[in-house]
């Protein structure tokens, strides 16, 4: 395994593919660990295992599938955030005492064309106050993907950067790889 390698696994880390990701990140050698998971918990198992690699640093990005689910009142909202913060909580505990620094991503806005956006949109933006407070935490950068991402609203996804309005399309992955390629960079010491 690569020590200068990065590690990235999460809901929708496979569209990083290994020819993109390195035309995408210039000269850094990628070692790409994909996990697809139903829900962060799943996605997390992969996740606690990838830190036993000796990588440079571990990028995790969290799922839309977990703000999905639920009835949407305040007790559900609460039960999701919980889910989420305490699997990243567990990861990040675990990569700590490995030794590998673990960046948190948020998780990504929905478009105008999925169903309750406007009450998912609201709930994903919560959920990335606690990584965003989380990363703080544990010291660790926060890589806000979703801010990036958002019409002129600040909750909705631009239209064309997506093939059914959660998942990025190509476009969608060159934003995010506009957000993460300067921060590889500054912790590459490429800058």
């Amino acid at each position: 395994i690569d020590p200068y390698g990065v590690i990235m696994c999460g809901d929708y880390s496979g569209g990083f593919s290994t020819s993109a990701t390195e035309e995408g990140i210039s000269n850094i050698k990628s070692m790409i660990s994909s996990a697809f998971g139903s829900v962060d918990q799943q996605i997390f198992v992969q996740g606690n295992h990838d830190v036993s690699y000796s990588a440079g640093v571990g990028i995790s990005p969290s799922g839309a599938n977990d703000p999905e689910s639920g009835d949407y009142i305040e007790e559900e909202k609460v039960k999701v955030i919980n889910t989420i913060i305490t699997a990243y909580t567990n990861m990040l505990e675990r990569a700590k005492a490995a030794g590998i620094p673990v960046w948190v991503c948020s998780i990504l806005p929905h478009s105008k064309w999925v169903g309750n956006f406007a009450i998912r949109n609201p709930l994903i933006a919560r959920i990335n106050g606690e990584l965003k407070a989380l990363a703080e935490k544990y010291g660790t950068e926060y890589i806000d993907y979703f801010s990036n991402l958002t019409d002129e609203d600040g909750m909705t996804m631009k239209e064309g950067i997506s093939r059914e309005g959660i998942h990025p399309n190509h476009a969608g992955y060159e934003l995010m790889r506009q957000v993460l390629q300067p921060k590889l960079d500054k912790f590459f010491g490429m800058e």
